[in-house]
């Protein structure tokens, strides 16, 4: 039980941290308790939370401290008349977030005695045990339902399915359980069903023996055994013909219906589905093509992540590309356009420089051009370093003193071209 008890104005909703745990399973037990309760004198008020905790190991367990996170108005109690009165009269509503918490807890649980059942499986509380059969009498080979219901004190949820009974003459499927959780004066109980589908597979008198399982009733401090009743079934003869999967005579009274089963489709047809399967069962290697494209595909994603991590590489790599268009667009100039032709190759060679660099091209002057390049891992060769100061210095001149003839213009584009190209290579050496 966690109880929150407070005499002061809350401001706001409380939020409250549930005690850790360790070494329990836990059931929550609502709702919330509200009330008002009176300590030294001094009325409370109070919210109450409840848990119920089962121990799933022996030893000293710790309970950890629940905590509660509050606000509560903060008060202008004191002299009146002082300096400061009218400051903290204006704030008495002002926010102040208290912190609360328990005090934790250690409990000490106590192993289970010794002499456990062979097919005890850890199961604490006092519970009992029926069996109920949707219907006595069918014919063999028809279905019905058996639900075998555990019910009592304990947590329930970790109730074990009862083991089947051996029994060749009957046809056991699969069980399907659900619980129906009882929190009744905060004491968990209820109920928790399993329901089995099962198909007598021969005619006659059938007799489903009881089940069962141990627990420890920790009232008297003993194992016991929740036992259901038998059941007595009556399967009258099949239909002839029927589908019926044949069982060995194991007890008197017992009468075979059939030696074997019968066909489903006496002349199976090939299923289209079946068709296309088939035929992609014998594409042999190509089977690995989608694994392939799948490996590209994580390769082209990894790369492409790569090269967005590095923008100033990305830059670098790039440079060729972006000087390019220029040059192709300063190639591309109508007649009588010189001065456009010169600042589009001008711009093409600092462009390159600077994205080389990873710097500005805003103000890159040639000096601080050839510097970089000179200083960079694989820097070009003299003589082509040369060859771009000429060509620097001729774009300067041909932008701001056109000679007014084009064609001229053009075959400079195109030179710059290949000297970027020429610088490019020697870099990536």
């Amino acid at each position: 039980t966690v109880r929150f008890l407070y005499a002061a104005r809350l401001l706001g909703d409380s939020r409250y941290e549930a005690p850790k745990l360790t070494g329990f399973l836990t059931e929550d037990l609502p709702p919330v308790r509200e009330g008002t309760m009176e300590i030294d004198g001094r009325p409370y008020h109070f919210s109450e939370i409840k848990t119920a905790l089962f121990p799933v190991q022996a030893g000293r367990l710790r309970i950890g401290p629940a905590v509660v996170r509050c606000q509560v108005a903060r008060s202008a109690a004191g002299d009146p008349f002082a300096a400061d009165f009218f400051d903290r009269l204006l704030s008495m509503n002002a926010a102040q977030t208290l912190t609360v918490n328990s005090e934790p807890l250690t409990l000490e649980v106590d192993p289970l005695p010794e002499g456990r059942p062979p097919d005890f499986t850890g199961l604490v509380g006092r519970l009992m045990a029926k069996a109920e059969a949707d219907r006595r009498t069918m014919k063999a080979g028809d279905a019905l339902t058996l639900t075998v219901t555990v019910s009592g004190t304990g947590n329930l949820k970790s109730v074990p399915e009862p083991q089947r009974p051996d029994l060749p003459s009957v046809r056991f499927f699969t069980t399907e359980s659900s619980v129906n959780v009882d929190r009744a004066n905060d004491r968990i109980g209820g109920s928790k069903s399993f329901r089995t589908v099962l198909v007598p597979r021969v005619s006659g008198e059938i007799r489903l023996p009881p089940m069962g399982f141990s627990f420890f009733d920790p009232e008297t401090r003993s194992y016991r055994s929740a036992t259901t009743e038998a059941i007595l079934l009556h399967a009258a003869p099949g239909t002839a013909g029927a589908p019926v999967a044949a069982a060995p005579q194991t007890a008197p009274g017992l009468t075979s219906i059939e030696a074997d089963i019968r066909y489903l489709k006496v002349q199976p047809t090939k299923a289209p589905l079946s068709s296309a399967l088939a035929a992609f069962a014998s594409l042999g290697l190509w089977h690995g093509l989608p694994a392939v494209l799948l490996l590209a595909a994580a390769a082209a994603a990894w790369r492409r992540r790569t090269l967005d991590a590095d923008p100033r590489g990305r830059r670098s790599r790039e440079a060729l590309r972006r000087a390019e268009e220029r040059l192709r667009s300063a190639a591309g100039q109508p007649a009588g356009q010189a001065a456009r032709t010169a600042a589009l190759i001008d711009e093409a060679l600092a462009g390159f420089v600077a994205d080389k660099l990873g710097v500005p091209a805003t103000g890159l002057t040639l000096k601080a051009a050839l510097e970089g390049l000179s200083s960079m891992p694989h820097p070009p060769a003299a003589a082509t370093l040369e060859r771009l100061k000429e060509a620097w210095v001729e774009a300067d001149q041909r932008r701001f003193a056109p000679g007014g003839e084009d064609d001229p213009a053009r075959d400079f584009a195109a030179a710059a071209a290949e000297l970027l190209k020429t610088l490019d290579g020697e870099m990536r050496r």
